[in-house]
């Protein structure tokens, strides 16, 4: 597995990094982050591009202006940590993120490499989403449960390498709300699933049965001094009925970035952005996921959980998460697998 992972990194990584006198000679996928949705749909549009520019021998050049997100003023997290931001201009995905190539910049191209047309984004151009690659496709559906999560973690990975500042307030929220393991990460997603009727409303009682079956086999085998749960939710009464429901729990994460995400004035905001991050990264470094997979976030943090920063981790994804719900829009199922031709 693990000389896999290193192939498909150093393929990755030359793809991404061609010297920089070649730039303007080398096949291009223009990866625009224009789109009107959220952050994990972000993260796998950025997927699919890489994917695809994988395939086809290619270097992705990320356009990392997203107004859905970048643009705006300061906000609250901006000024509680004021220190790790810039003070004179807005951010971009590469101020959060190391951006996806480091030798070949957006702003250096000329205008006619950059002014591409849209290219194809039909349900049938991304099944190329599912195929995995012919030299090792079939060891790694002999080998893991999913493999196609595996292989996409390889990706995830390499998107979601944080820029110091982002590793540091990863690192300090975490000290503030004294994250520690083992720990079980769930994530409530409410709101606009359930009100656009794409996913069914699970009381927290469901989780928690999940929850609680996870430490009780953990204490057979040594000493908990605390079961710690980490939430993260669109839904801000989560928290508050967790608490008064489990007092044998100990619930830690944000009120604040579930009233942000909550109300429509703010759900795509900055300050919400920062949230996003704390609660994505913080629940893929939980010991066990329990979450539904048809909130895109949820896959994107499962598939993330098996690719953490500087580790490899080849455990099934389905030993470290649980989805109380089917898929929505992913393309991880079994039934859809099959090799590329390259």
């Amino acid at each position: 597995m693990r000389q896999i992972s290193q192939r498909i990194q150093s393929k990755v990584n030359a793809l991404q990094n061609p010297p920089k006198n070649l730039c303007n000679k080398v096949s291009k996928l223009i990866c625009k982050l224009n789109i009107d949705a959220g952050f994990a749909s972000g993260i796998h549009e950025i997927l699919w591009c890489l994917l695809s520019a994988y395939y086809n021998n290619q270097t992705v050049i990320l356009i990392p202006d997203w107004t859905k997100y970048f643009g705006r003023s300061r906000d609250v997290w901006e000024r509680t940590f004021a220190y790790l931001f810039d003070s004179h201009s807005r951010e971009n995905w590469n101020d959060i993120f190391v951006p996806l190539s480091t030798s070949c910049d957006y702003k250096e191209l000329p205008s006619h490499q950059l002014n591409v047309p849209e290219r194809l984004n039909t349900v049938i151009v991304r099944k190329l989403i599912n195929q995995l690659p012919k030299q090792f496709g079939s060891d790694l559906m002999a080998i893991l449960d999913n493999p196609n999560s595996w292989f996409h973690s390889q990706f995830i990975g390499y998107i979601l390498r944080p820029q110091p500042r982002l590793r540091t307030f990863l690192d300090e929220f975490k000290r503030d709300i004294k994250y520690s393991h083992p720990i079980v990460g769930i994530q409530v997603r409410r709101t606009d699933k359930i009100s656009f009727g794409e996913a069914l409303y699970y009381p927290i009682s469901d989780y928690m049965v999940s929850v609680k079956d996870y430490f009780d086999k953990l204490e057979l085998t040594q000493q908990v001094s605390q079961r710690l749960v980490y939430v993260a939710s669109d839904d801000p009464s989560v928290m508050p009925q967790l608490i008064k429901q489990y007092p044998n729990y100990r619930f830690i994460g944000s009120t604040s970035n579930a009233k942000m995400a909550f109300s429509q004035t703010t759900r795509y905001s900055n300050e919400s952005l920062w949230g996003i991050l704390a609660d994505a990264f913080l629940l893929s470094e939980t010991d066990y996921i329990v979450c539904t997979f048809s909130s895109d976030v949820s896959p994107f943090v499962s598939i993330n959980a098996l690719q953490p920063i500087g580790r490899l981790i080849t455990i099934p994804i389905t030993r470290r998460a649980l989805s109380l719900s089917p898929l929505f829009n992913t393309h991880s199922d079994r039934s859809l697998q099959s090799l590329a031709k390259k």
